[in-house]
């Protein structure tokens, strides 16, 4: 089904006890060997539980002497021509029944098998929550990592508070050597000044000094480009 190999009014077959609540080894299997988690939630929607404790010997005895002799024989004639233990399930699934409480027993309907275009229907109600879930914990990690983020910035702008003229004049050291490296880091300089003067409320003087440093490097078309890109 995951493969697009069936056609969508093929009917599915019994499935087995248990699958809703599969043991370690099994979803390793289905990991590895890259099943579709919601599919597998899909089809275990008609999967029993799988009893802890296998029926005594005298239990399924008593069973199986009180099947109709004419069910019995369609029974074992079908576990013999089946090739796929279709019928060793469907087997299963009557003794199973046979085992409900009475009260059980009388609720219990036997549903008609689904189609694969049902069954994947019912997949996607199993994916959207989950993918809604997906997203919502991405959105709230991303916020958190910004959170972070904004956190360290300022606290580093916390750190040049008072050095600004010091800064300024590494900047200005750094656009003479006309090195390209060094523009970067006069550029990162810059910046961390910028956001500063924004936190201060001092915008007027960092234009200020932003005007004067492109004034004393007006020759340097690389180092205005620079700034101009960072629409500094």
């Amino acid at each position: 089904m995951q493969n697009q190999e069936l056609s969508p009014q093929e009917n599915e077959p019994i499935a087995p006890d248990g699958l809703a609540t599969l043991p370690a080894p099994l979803k390793s299997l289905a990991d590895f060997l890259g099943l579709d988690g919601d599919l597998i939630k899909a089809a275990a929607e008609r999967s029993g539980n799988l009893s802890a404790l296998s029926p005594s010997r005298a239990k399924l005895a008593a069973w199986i002497a009180a099947i109709p002799e004419a069910e019995k024989n369609a029974l074992l004639l079908g576990m013999t021509e089946d090739s796929d233990s279709r019928s060793r399930l469907d087997l299963q699934r009557r003794f199973s029944q046979y085992c409900l409480p009475p009260m059980s027993r009388a609720e219990h309907v036997d549903f008609q098998p689904r189609t694969v275009s049902q069954i994947m229907a019912s997949a996607r109600t199993h994916a959207d929550p989950r993918i809604r879930r997906e997203a919502e914990r991405k959105t709230a990690e991303q916020e958190k990592q910004e959170r972070a983020r904004t956190a360290a910035r300022e606290k580093y702008l916390d750190k040049l508070a008072g050095r600004e003229a010091h800064i300024w004049e590494q900047v200005d050291a750094l656009a003479q050597t006309k090195q390209p490296n060094n523009y970067d880091r006069a550029l990162s300089h810059i910046l961390d000044l910028r956001d500063l003067a924004a936190r201060r409320g001092q915008q007027v003087h960092f234009d200020s000094a932003l005007e004067r440093l492109r004034m004393n490097h007006h020759s340097k078309s690389t180092f205005l480009r620079r700034l101009s890109q960072a629409n500094l």
